[in-house]
């Protein structure tokens, strides 16, 4: 309970600081994480808090395979009605799906072999209006990925970036 209030005040303050004129965009830098391939996030096991941006090879080095992260956030209470929410993702690697309030709502491709290959892809995923919740909505993202040793390259190791929601038309 602790925690959906310390996330209240963190949005409020969000909309505070970003004044009315323009939504608030919100930049989620913290996630809690399990490692699996699991259709949904874990229900069992004891999630891990790491830092976004999530480099694998520091947080999780040798892992290859899946990741889920789940984040919270607030709908921003000064979006007009016609905007569209979006979530940005500058990266995942290599690839990922996105769900939200427990509704799948973004496959990048393949998440078994041969897995599609984003890393070098930003994501821009639409947030149905009809899915988010007024108060607290989860945020439920599954990375595969590839350890540092498996891949030719540090920008194709498993990770993901900060995550960044506000309107649409102001994530590109």
């Amino acid at each position: 309970m602790r925690t959906r209030a310390v996330i209240h005040l963190l949005a409020l303050w969000v909309l505070l600081v970003s004044g009315a004129a323009h939504a608030a965009v919100l930049t989620i830098t913290a996630a809690q994480t399990m490692a699996g391939n699991e259709p949904r996030y874990p229900a069992v096991g004891t999630p891990l808090p790491v830092q976004l941006p999530d480099d694998w090879d520091v947080t999780r080095p040798g892992h290859d395979g899946g990741v889920w992260y789940r984040a919270t956030f607030c709908k921003p209470a000064n979006l007009a009605a016609n905007y569209l929410l979006a979530l940005y993702i500058e990266r995942a690697c290599s690839n990922l799906e996105v769900h939200l309030n427990g509704h799948r709502i973004f496959s990048g491709g393949r998440m078994v072999e041969p897995i599609t290959r984003n890393c070098y892809r930003p994501q821009l995923v639409s947030l149905p209006a009809v899915l988010l919740d007024r108060s607290i909505n989860v945020l439920d993202i599954q990375a595969q990925g590839s350890a540092l040793r498996h891949v030719a390259a540090r920008g194709r190791a498993g990770g993901l970036s900060v995550l960044r929601i506000g309107p649409a038309d102001e994530m590109t």
